[in-house]
């Protein structure tokens, strides 16, 4: 947020049903300072059963005094997007507002908490920390005129964190900075696949339990559990870093040249 408090609203709509709306609050009051934004996006989609909808919030909390700076942010993401899908040429010459396969959808959910903190120490020395969690599910569904539906569940939690010491100063008369830091991060993923029946599987289902001479209540579930994947990823890295500079006014008077260089494991 900027020294001085700002408010913005805005709005829009147009055809097929198209609606925007945004709001904007951000300032500061001492030491304290702050951001936070929404949205809102609508439409009904140029096809049958082709809707999408957005929707955001992001926040920002911060606080900065002597050598002390400090953010919490934190942002939401829920949207909802109908797929139009493809049409044979065939159909779309007939009626190019036709959707092929109605009901296809993806869903996405955001949740994310960041926090970054940066504290002088001294003597040249600072000191900055960096920490997130992040929650990530989606919904996809997808149509199908040849066999089942199939309906994907991918939920991905993550979290991890950066701690790096800096130090900036002088080395034979030019500036150099010098970085080390270590992080680490860990991913818990669970991807789940579910199978469902529509009327043509259905009845297609049935038709062949029959002749099985089987039950089709039991051969024929309306929603099966298809696959399963889980994984979980752990990482840590630590690294090292050196900016070096090796001269100044080499072409012009405001030329700089540096030299980096860095390891990482």
């Amino acid at each position: 947020g900027a020294a001085e408090r700002e408010m913005v609203a805005e709005g829009s709509g147009g055809s097929f049903g198209r609606a925007k709306g945004r709001g904007v609050l951000s300032g500061s009051d001492g030491p304290i300072d702050y951001y936070f934004s929404g949205s809102y996006f609508h439409e009904d989609g140029w096809r049958d059963r082709s809707a999408s909808r957005l929707s955001q919030f992001f926040g920002k909390l911060g606080y900065r005094q002597g050598g002390t700076d400090v953010a919490l942010s934190y942002q939401y993401h829920n949207n909802r997007i109908e797929q139009a899908g493809s049409l044979p040429l065939s159909r779309l010459q007939l009626d190019r507002q036709e959707n092929f396969t109605g009901g296809d959808f993806f869903r996405p959910e955001l949740h994310q908490a960041a926090i970054n903190a940066n504290q002088t120490l001294g003597a040249g020395f600072s000191l900055a920390l960096n920490g997130f969690v992040r929650s990530l599910g989606a919904e996809q569904f997808n149509a199908s005129l040849i066999s089942e539906n199939t309906r994907l569940f991918n939920d991905t939690l993550s979290g991890g964190g950066t701690l790096q010491l800096a130090h900036e100063g002088w080395f034979w008369g030019r500036k150099n900075v010098l970085t080390l830091g270590a992080e680490y991060a860990r991913h818990d993923v669970d991807i789940r696949v579910f199978e469902e029946q529509n009327d043509r599987s259905r009845q297609q289902c049935r038709e062949e339990a029959f002749a099985a001479g089987k039950d089709p209540d039991e051969e024929c579930p309306e929603k099966q559990l298809a696959s399963v994947l889980s994984d979980k990823q752990d990482t840590v890295g630590a690294y090292l870093q050196d900016t070096a500079e090796l001269g100044r006014g080499l072409l012009l008077s405001s030329d700089n040249l540096f030299l980096t260089g860095a390891l990482r494991a």
